[in-house]
């Protein structure tokens, strides 16, 4: 032997001396450093067979044995290490071993077993003090004896229980070294010590279990479901193959349970966690009388804790708490029971609530991380347990102070893993949850932000394939539409949202946190369908709010009423008078259910859902429990402390307007007031929805100013709109309505100024509202809601600026679709020879966005392209083309060359003309156009056209015309100074009508007095109309037909409509054209008038005529269509962009007819054709007769034919057509006044 000793030996010896011992320094025994130091000393030993270094060691564990917190570890080290000193040098050994040592003179044999048994007990100091060195050399001496023992003729019985130890070995390096090739080693070698175990052995469930927890330390790694079910299937046929009186059978029970367990958490099968309660509960049944009971109950504890949390289960958690009391009551100096009784009382505090639930919890949290050491692996679980049973006692509380000592806690649990760390990822994920959970109390914002540090870190540790990546998704979507819904950014919903639905697809079919995942997911949509006006996501949120609603778990109340919140917004989406009145009921319906749970979000959506019913019935009784409900939800916000008491309370006071407006009773004024005043004053984190509680205000101020017939409040509800309007983290809905209160307030003090800008505020964010990623009717239903907007600016702006400006605001605020669509067909050739590839890319985007798709995938490609537009527009611009696509201004000099345009401005705040000539744009006040007469006109008139031809109708339509010649369109004649002609010999001045709101309905073109010669504007003027003095002149765009290849006319003729409506007229309207072009015309007729091939047809034809029906859509007007083989409607024309196109001949009833809420938009088939490009478009306001509609076309076409294919002629041909018919039925404007002209 050496002589040679090292140092570590004299300083592992000077330690354990007695005299040392003597002075008590136990605390020194027990540190880490000298544990390390030991574990030095016995690789010494092993490797150089070193007595001294045996002693050494030796007397060191013997040492920490003897002391208070001595452990059976010390004692099997302490026997491993004198062992081989007993025969020649028993003198060292400590008495007590001397006598076990003789007692079992086996135990210090120089034998293969002894040294096997002697490395196992070794091993478990060495994970302790986490030596690789000591791991290496026990793996050195159990490989030694598995290969003696291999190569005996017959291996004895020991040899499955050595290659199990060396399996366990193997994995403990793995720890230090990291090299998988060690946990497959570990495998194999439990699988081999399986094998080499005969059939019946009393062993064999012993070792198949040792194999089944060897699965079990791999899956922990690898995280593969066939290690965990090979796990589960080993560790179940163990205990099946147990002997029942086997002492041990506790601990094979336990295996199960925990291999059970295991598989739950990574795949959430509920089954798995019901049978490790069983197995738990049978291994604490059976072990009652032997060691280890307290771990054992600790397992059963966290089993039975699970699985009531999954299934709302009380009773297995009070039978988990007392299983929890007796672990820690056998050993009240380990941790872990302590931390399960923590972990415990959380979950009950989750479901009672009560603050000295988590008081306690936090205690004994407290307690087990105090009796953790600080080197214990163990330590950072057991802070994250105290960290989340902190949370507990501050939500309990409402107190910040335990939430700062869980987030210094959670710090700490992460700053102890290395960044490799397996658990590092459960971690980051329990400081992120409370530091959200600060964030929402107290509102700092570096906490929600740092929560998402917390919750990206953890998903970037993440493999594709770990069972965490689902939580890390689904915690940081939540943090993203936090901070999304903090400020108003629909980029940050979409990130949470894309976040939330990979959570969904990352969580197995059937996990316990499946609907959980699928209702954030659904909560998201919604707030994006509420924020950006997606259709596609509320839709999205149904199917998959629907999907998680189909739970049994507790968390079902909670998951159907925000079902019901979409189904609401869905059913609001659904325009029409009724709605969609099935759909309301399933909503109520389902929030009846949701209420149940008391929540206040339920009853603030069932509120919301009696408002709707309300909107439709105007049932007092329907409004009455919308205010119930309305009142319910603050009560249950002020209950439970719920962050949004500021969004419920708003939810209130506009129902309290309602009432009071209803009532007009002046005592409900206070507590309007009240509610509105808190909503706002209320902390919030929301800062997006503090804008709608203060337009909330405003209108409640508003509204008892004008019960009281005073004005106190008007500084005060300017002061909150005007800040609601510039709050850039609003909804823009919410924002263009405090712009419109602002300006309305002002406009009641005389204010035109402030109104002009509050208005032009407003009118700038219309491209907003309805940007050009939606799909057309989401846009259409976001402008039909906000109706009147740029009259109403443009009447603010005409009496504090000029016309001009007047007229630029119109034109930016109305027509918002048709200019985004105008935008797309822009001249193109400049930035073609500038820059070809910005051109092309230019069409492709634009023709990307036209997609009319519905699903969420197709919404995002719109976006991502109407984001990739923007940015090219904006670098075309930077690379010289300053002007591209700048927005529209008129230039009197350009627009008004050929002709006058008159803008018919109808507002309440006053009504104008606005004349557009080359010398400028005048103001032409029309005192008498107010919007309550032009409503009136407009209901006389539908009326009339409805009725038909009965001398009544034809007489009310009659006075409509009046009514328009004196009231709209007789000032703008005075004023331009025309005179009236009775000849139709000299030529007649042009004049372009723009009407604006319910004008468009209305023959302003046949305005006048038609039983007197020369009373109508017919008898001054060639009238066409314009939808904007943008599209006018993109109608006057030069174009040069000449070059586009032979010209040729298109007829598309349907004599029979589906509906069996024969047209005998159209025959002879197919025939005119075919008998004044003979060999231009090409016929689709009938079946063979399919959409697709008159679609094809209308690329290569300069004219086409349309002898056939119309439908007019007033619910959606881009689905109004032309009645062929197929769907001709709105939306499928504008897609089209036609070179050669000059005049579309719409011989169809009502192809100039809109719907009233989006009339400023102008969508009707006269519309789509010249947005398609065609420069003449003639069109019907109302249905027309077969047999005048014939005399009408063949005038006109023999007008105009000699000019082939120019149409340049077609407005004065139609002026003088209908003046010829005028003549005949002058009593009858039903038969003459309905033609109209479109275009230049």
């Amino acid at each position: 032997m050496s002589t040679v000793e090292p140092e570590p030996v004299e300083k592992l010896a000077v330690l354990i001396s007695g005299e040392r011992w003597q002075d008590g320094v136990e605390d020194e025994l027990h540190n880490d450093v000298t544990d390390r130091l030991a574990a030095s000393v016995v690789v010494k030993a092993l490797t150089d067979t070193l007595p001294r270094a045996f002693v050494a060691a030796g007397w060191y564990y013997w040492r920490r044995f003897e002391s208070s917190r001595g452990t059976d570890i010390d004692l099997q080290a302490a026997a491993a290490m004198f062992a081989p000193l007993f025969a020649h040098s028993p003198e060292y050994v400590p008495f007590p071993l001397q006598k076990a040592f003789q007692d079992d003179p086996g135990r210090t044999e120089d034998t293969p077993q002894c040294a096997a048994d002697r490395a196992t007990a070794l091993l478990m100091v060495a994970a302790r003090a986490s030596s690789a060195e000591l791991t290496n050399a026990c793996i050195h001496i159990l490989e030694t004896v598995v290969t003696e023992f291999i190569s005996l003729e017959t291996p004895p019985d020991e040899l499955p229980d050595v290659l199990l130890d060396l399996a366990m070995a193997c994995e403990q390096r793995y720890r230090h070294e990291g090299d998988a090739a060690d946990l497959d080693r570990m495998i194999d070698m439990a699988l081999v010590a399986v094998e080499r175990t005969p059939p019946g052995a009393s062993q064999l469930p012993v070792r198949m279990s040792g194999a089944a927890t060897a699965l079990s330390v791999r899956y922990r790694h690898s995280r593969e479901l066939s290690d965990a079910d090979g796990a589960v299937a080993l560790a179940g046929r163990a205990v099946e193959l147990l002997d029942p009186t086997a002492p041990y059978q506790a601990k094979l029970h336990a295996n199960l349970a925990a291999a059970l367990i295991q598989r739950y958490e990574g795949f959430g099968a509920a089954a798995d966690l019901r049978s490790a309660v069983a197995a738990a509960e049978t291994a604490v049944q059976t072990g009652a009388n032997y060691a280890g009971q307290s771990a054992r109950l600790t397992q059963w504890c966290y089993a039975l804790r699970r699985l009531a949390e999954l299934n709302d289960d009380r009773n297995s958690l009070e039978v988990a708490l007392d299983a929890a009391v007796e672990a820690t009551g056998l050993d009240k100096e380990s941790p872990e029971p302590q931390i399960a009784l923590g972990s415990i009382l959380t979950s009950k505090y989750a479901f009672d609530k009560n603050a000295e639930t988590a008081e306690v919890a936090v205690d004994a949290a407290r307690r087990g991380v105090e009796l953790t050491s600080p080197q214990d692996p163990e330590r950072s679980r057991r802070l994250s347990v105290l960290c989340l049973a902190l949370r507990s006692l501050s939500e309990a509380t409402r107190a910040t102070g335990p939430l700062d000592e869980a987030i210094r806690a959670g710090r700490v649990a992460v700053e102890l893993l290395p960044d490799d760390h397996r658990d590092l990822v459960p971690r980051r994920i329990a400081l992120g949850v409370v530091l959200q959970a600060r964030y929402d109390l107290a509102g700092g914002v570096a906490d929600l932000v740092e929560a998402g540090v917390q919750f990206r870190r953890a998903l970037e540790s993440c493999t594709s394939e770990a069972p965490d990546r689902a939580a890390c998704l689904d915690n940081l979507g939540l943090n993203l539409r936090i901070q999304a819904l903090r400020t108003g950014d629909p980029a940050e919903l979409d990130q949470a949202i894309a976040m939330a639905r990979e959570a969904v697809q990352a969580t197995p079919p059937g996990h316990q946190d499946s609907p959980s995942r699928l209702n954030n997911l659904g909560v998201a949509l919604i707030e994006q369908a509420e924020l950006s006006g997606g259709s596609e996501y509320a839709d999205e949120a149904a199917r998959v709010l629907r999907d998680a609603a189909r739970t049994d778990r507790p968390e079902r109340l909670e998951y159907l009423a925000n079902l019901a919140s979409v189904l609401l917004l869905i059913t609001a989406r659904n325009a029409g008078p009724a709605g969609d009145m099935p759909l309301l009921d399933e909503a109520q319906e389902v929030a009846e259910a949701a209420v149940v749970g008391g929540s206040a979000a339920a009853h603030s959506v069932l509120g919301a859902v009696l408002l709707a019913r309300f909107e439709r019935s105007n049932a007092a009784a329907d409004l009455s429990a919308a205010l119930n409900s309305a009142r319910a939800a603050v009560t249950a916000a002020r209950t439970t402390g719920v962050p949004e008491l500021g969004h419920y309370l708003s939810n209130l006071a506009g129902l309290l307007v309602l009432q009071l407006d209803l009532d007009l009773v002046e005592g409900s004024a206070d507590e309007l007031v009240a509610v509105a005043r808190e909503a706002v004053d209320v902390e919030q984190n929301q800062i997006a929805d503090q804008a709608r509680r203060l337009v909330h205000l405003a209108i409640a101020l508003r509204r008892i100013d004008d019960l009281r017939g005073a004005q106190d409040s008007r500084a005060e509800t300017i002061r909150h709109c005007r800040t609601a309007a510039h709050q850039l983290s609003a909804p823009v809905p919410v924002r263009i309505r405090a712009a419109a209160e602002w300006a309305h307030a002002a406009v009641s003090a005389g204010d035109w100024a402030t109104a002009h800008t509050a208005l032009r505020l407003a009118v700038g964010l219309l491209d907003r509202l309805a940007p050009r990623n939606l799909k057309r009717d989401d846009q259409q239903r976001l402008l039909a809601d906000l109706p009147g907007l740029a009259v109403d600016a443009a009447a603010c702006a005409v009496r504090d600026a000029d016309a001009r400006t007047a007229l630029d605001l119109l034109e930016q605020g109305r027509c918002v679709l048709l200019g985004q669509a105008l935008d797309t067909r822009v001249d193109l050739s400049d930035l073609a020879a500038h820059s070809p590839r910005d051109a092309a890319e230019f069409i492709r985007l634009c023709t990307l966005l036209e997609s009319t798709d519905g699903d969420p995938q197709a919404a995002a490609r719109r976006k991502s392209s109407a984001m990739e537009l923007t940015d090219l527009i904006e670098r075309i611009r930077r690379s010289g083309l300053n002007d591209f696509l700048r927005p529209f201004t008129v230039d009197p000099a350009t627009d008004g060359a050929d002709g006058p345009i008159a803008v018919f401005n109808v507002s309440r705040y006053g009504s104008d003309a606005l004349v557009l000539t080359s010398d400028g744009v005048t103001r032409v006040p029309l005192p008498d156009a107010t919007p309550a007469s032009v409503r009136g006109q407009t209901r006389l008139f539908l009326a009339a056209v409805e009725q038909g031809t009965d001398e009544v109708a034809e007489d009310d339509l009659s006075t409509v015309l009046s009514w328009l010649w004196e009231a709209v369109v007789g000032p703008v004649v005075t004023h331009l100074g025309f005179g009236a002609r009775t000849d139709d010999e000299a030529p007649f001045p042009r004049l372009w009508l723009c009407p604006t709101g319910l004008l468009s309905f209305l023959p302003l073109h046949a305005a006048g007095h038609a039983a007197t010669p020369g009373g109508t504007l017919l008898d001054y003027v060639v009238p066409s109309y314009t939808a904007s003095v943008r599209a006018l002149r993109h109608a006057r765009r030069k174009r040069p037909l000449e070059s586009a290849g032979t010209p040729r006319a298109l007829v598309v003729e349907m004599q029979e409509t589906d509906d069996d409506v024969i047209l005998p007229g159209v025959r002879v309207d197919a025939a005119l054209l075919g008998e004044l072009l003979p060999e231009q015309v090409t016929r689709l007729s009938e079946q063979a008038a399919t959409a697709s091939a008159i679609l094809e047809s209308l690329t290569h034809h300069h004219w086409v005529h349309f002898a056939c029906h119309a439908t007019t859509d007033l619910i959606d007007p881009s689905r109004s269509s032309m009645a062929v083989v197929g769907s001709l409607d709105i939306a499928a024309l504008g897609r089209a962009r036609l070179d050669t196109a000059e005049l579309a001949y719409l011989s169809a009833c009502s192809t100039a007819q809109t719907t009233p809420p989006l009339a400023d938009e102008a969508i009707h088939m006269a519309s789509a054709f010249q947005l398609m490009g065609y420069r003449h478009v003639i069109a019907a306001l109302w249905p027309v007769y077969d047999r005048h509609a014939a005399t009408i076309a063949t005038q006109v076409y023999s007008d105009i034919v000699p000019a082939w294919p120019q149409a340049k002629d077609s407005p004065v041909a139609l002026h003088a057509a209908v003046r010829a018919l005028r003549r005949i039925w002058s009593k009858y404007p039903s038969v003459w006044a309905s033609y109209i002209h479109i275009g230049c």
